[in-house]
């Protein structure tokens, strides 16, 4: 039986994994059977592979071929497999010779006539493909022309227009192979709104913004104006440093991305993504902000968002492949301060008895923010922002402690810097009658480094 393993990648929330395609070839009736994804997908991908390999002028062996996904490819999008397919199929006739080389990678969706190309409809992008070519430098990948660029000088395989070529590259045992050098990036990137030169908030909101960003906090607005919760989201967005600021492996110039979603839509936190290859709108809005828009604590839907809050890490799971990574985005969200929402919606007034708003605070006290707008905002003003040097900051802090402060337990807050006595008698204060000493530590450090104090004071 002649059998060939081919390689290829995909996303798994904000990573590349590995995926492998088997071909074995068996003396039964002329057939390609590929098991592992979904039937519409798998049968499409069939003839669009067997024309393609046609257009060569390979004539595909008279024998059963078997095609086995290895992990299970149900619900991903399959086009960017194409290419793997397609050697794999080669490998197993020995149309090259495969002893001369080790494992091979190939991403790209095959037309009918044998030309290669990214489907952005795809299975991995940009970011992803070149953090996972930095931890796999002796990869050999074969990618579509218009990508190749992402290879960098130095890794094996190149970038090809049609099967045609890649074959003959093949045949030719070279390990090395055409690219492009003009930084050209791929995969579908999110819309987003140009960075504002001034931004409609008060001293107070900026003042909050300003913490947030620096120091990774999520922020909570309770009962503010109508639109507040959109100026403090813009402003902390604003506030991040860009991602090629921040270490981003893009090297994008783009300001950090802001998403916005309701409760009604907080299904889309989780839900995966076809068309850009991602998970929901967590992944959008991963290095930057996360707006929600009107929420109650105890809405199902959020559950796992809480959780992400709470541990700083996002688990995502699809057909029985599971990965975590960390949570590097913050979170701004509005919600009424009682169960009615008379008070922030301004149409009616509250009718919840004290008792019920006092269960809805104690609910909204439990949500993991480290900060909170409680009260009604001041008028917002249109002011041009000077913007301190929070990326050097954020820097310090993951120089110093390995994380940035809002990502700190209570007893690492109090080790990372000396506290003063006024500010640990406050701390306590603080905790008997809010429960939230963690919280207050995390923003007492961070506006601490803001003022580029040696030690925690009480006014911090």
């Amino acid at each position: 039986m002649n059998y060939y393993r081919g390689r290829s990648l995909s996303l798994l929330g904000l990573r590349a994994i590995e995926v492998f395609i088997e071909c074995a070839q068996s003396r039964r009736l002329p057939f390609i059977q590929i098991i592992g994804a979904s039937n519409a997908a798998a049968n499409e991908q069939r003839e669009r592979v067997m024309a393609a390999l046609e257009s060569t002028g390979f004539k595909l062996p008279g024998r059963r071929l078997t095609l086995r996904y290895t992990p299970d490819m149900h619900g991903f999008p399959l086009e960017n497999f194409d290419c793997a397919i397609a050697l794999a199929i080669l490998g197993s006739a020995k149309a090259f010779p495969t002893e001369k080389f080790g494992p091979i990678h190939a991403i790209g969706s095959l037309s009918l006539n044998g030309n290669l190309s990214f489907s952005a409809n795809g299975s991995v992008n940009s970011g992803a493909f070149r953090a996972w070519l930095e931890e796999n430098p002796g990869a050999t990948v074969f990618v579509p022309w218009e990508i190749s660029a992402a290879l960098g000088a130095n890794a094996k395989g190149g970038g090809f227009r049609d099967l045609t070529s890649i074959l003959a590259h093949l045949r030719r045992g070279e390990t090395h192979g055409p690219r492009r050098f003009d930084g050209l990036d791929f995969g579908a990137e999110v819309a987003d709104q140009a960075e504002p030169v001034a931004l409609d908030v008060s001293a107070a909101e900026y003042r909050l913004a300003l913490i947030s960003a620096a120091g990774g906090h999520h922020l909570l607005v309770v009962d503010g104006e109508e639109e507040q919760g959109d100026r403090l989201s813009r402003a902390v967005r604003a506030l991040l440093p860009r991602p090629q600021e921040s270490g981003g492996r893009m090297g994008s110039a783009e300001p950090a991305p802001l998403r916005m979603v309701s409760e009604a839509q907080a299904g889309r936190l989780f839900r995966f993504d076809r068309k850009h290859g991602s998970w929901g709108e967590l992944s959008f809005s991963h290095g930057g902000v996360l707006h929600l828009k009107g929420f109650r604590h105890e809405s199902p839907a959020l559950i796992p968002l809480w959780e992400a809050m709470r541990e700083g890490v996002l688990r995502y799971t699809q057909g029985g492949l599971s990965i975590a990574h960390a949570a590097e985005l913050i979170t701004v969200a509005e919600t009424a301060p009682c169960e009615c929402g008379g008070s922030v919606r301004r149409k009616s007034a509250c009718v919840c008895r004290p008792a019920m708003k006092e269960r809805r605070l104690r609910a909204v006290a439990s949500a993991p923010f480290d900060l909170r707008c409680f009260s009604k905002a001041e008028g917002a003003r249109s002011v041009v922002i000077k913007v301190p040097n929070i990326a050097e900051i954020r820097g310090q802090m993951m120089n110093r402690q390995g994380k940035i402060n809002g990502k700190l337990t209570l007893s690492e807050s109090l080790r990372v810097k000396a506290w003063s006595w006024e500010a640990t008698e406050w701390l306590r204060v603080g905790d008997r009658k809010l429960g939230t000493a963690e919280a207050l530590a995390r923003v007492a450090l961070t506006i601490s480094d803001l003022r580029k104090g040696k030690e925690v004071s009480r006014e911090d």
